[in-house]
């Protein structure tokens, strides 16, 4: 009979078609240790690669969440220019450091039993479409998994799966760790000796499924870092966690303006609330290609629209101008443009003065 153990969530929703940040960036930096190019697609991924390569905290990509589809760009990046072995190099690189939220609750169980089946149900905090499923065979565990081509992701992602799975399996336990036999869908490598080597075991290809066999002894290792107290900590730790989806910088920029624009008009503002340099801003901005002042600017002609009863000395005053010399120059300029939201009514002290 077989127990299927399907991914599951915790306690709070986590966004559909994303999957762990740190996993990410943990991708693209192994993937620009092979090829530096990989990683620069991306400037924002190849700035948190150089601060994980750097040993800084990086506690704040725990609870954040990238597009699912930033993980296959890098594979499929890499799968044109790097070897088949990609995935069987990478995934036997075991990275303490990048432990996210998963990797650091599993690693304090008792057993590897109840660490394997606490990553399979939990799965979702990595990836939901990293599914798998442990169906027993005698006193043997079948491991399957579910990441496939169908599920758009190349070879060199499925090697590395079960061969980081095996790896971590023995970082938490030890390095004699080995499964009975591996199989796998895709047609026999050129670096089938290799995966012999780092499995201990025959490999078989052109199977149903993607999987390995590990006999049911393997279950009851004892974990090195095994702490109850810790576990339970990290449990309701999970459980009160509120995911967030990345949001490219612009996005955050405008978000502001339109919340307070008079507060947020002084850039000063903008980066206290980003936790941010100006200089750091400004460099994020320019690989999104985009500027701080068009975005400044744009904000500020869309709300003159709607501002257009009331006096220019109020607008003015509202889109976070030092004087109404200003504003009437920026009307001019919208104008000039054919910006028509910028009409404004008529008076001496109206938007529509011309001054």
């Amino acid at each position: 009979m077989q127990t299927a153990y399907s991914p599951s969530v915790n306690s709070n929703p986590i966004p559909p078609g994303t999957v762990s940040a740190i996993a990410v960036v943990d991708l693209a930096r192994q993937l620009r240790a092979v090829d530096p190019a990989i990683a620069g697609v991306w400037p924002e991924l190849a700035n948190w690669v150089e601060r994980m390569d750097a040993g800084h905290d990086l506690a704040e990509l725990l609870n954040l969440r990238f597009p699912e589809h930033w993980l296959q760009q890098l594979w499929h990046g890499a799968a044109k220019t790097i070897p088949d072995d990609l995935g069987l190099r990478i995934g036997q690189s075991v990275s303490p450091q990048a432990q996210g939220l998963l990797a650091s609750w599993v690693s304090h169980c008792d057993t590897l039993g109840e660490a394997l089946t606490l990553y399979i149900e939990r799965i979702a905090l990595l990836n939901a479409r990293d599914g798998w499923t442990l169906t027993p065979k005698g006193r043997d565990l079948y491991v399957q998994s579910r990441l496939g081509a169908d599920r758009g992701y190349p070879q060199q992602a499925r090697e590395r799966s079960l061969v980081a799975l095996l790896a971590w399996g023995r970082y938490l336990t030890d390095d004699s760790l080995a499964p009975l036999a591996v199989y796998w869908t895709h047609a026999k490598p050129a670096h089938e000796e290799a995966l012999t080597e780092f499995f201990r075991c025959p490999q078989h290809f052109e199977q149903s499924a993607n999987a390995l066999v590990l006999p049911d002894t393997a279950l009851q290792r004892p974990l090195k870092q095994a702490n109850a107290y810790v576990k339970k900590l990290m449990a309701r730790h999970i459980s009160d966690v509120r995911f967030h989806t990345h949001q490219p910088l612009t996005s955050q920029i405008q978000s502001l303006l339109r919340q307070d624009l008079k507060r947020f008009s002084q850039v000063e503002a903008v980066c206290d609330r980003l936790h941010v340099s100006r200089a750091t801003l400004y460099r994020k901005l320019r690989d999104e290609r985009q500027v701080y002042s068009s975005l400044l600017d744009e904000e500020r002609q869309r709300q003159a629209a709607l501002l257009h009863a009331r006096s220019a000395a109020d607008i003015a005053e509202r889109l976070g101008y030092h004087d109404i010399s200003s504003y009437y120059k920026a009307r001019k300029r919208w104008r000039g443009q054919g910006a028509a939201m910028a009409q404004t009514g008529s008076g001496p002290e109206t938007a529509g003065e011309d001054g």
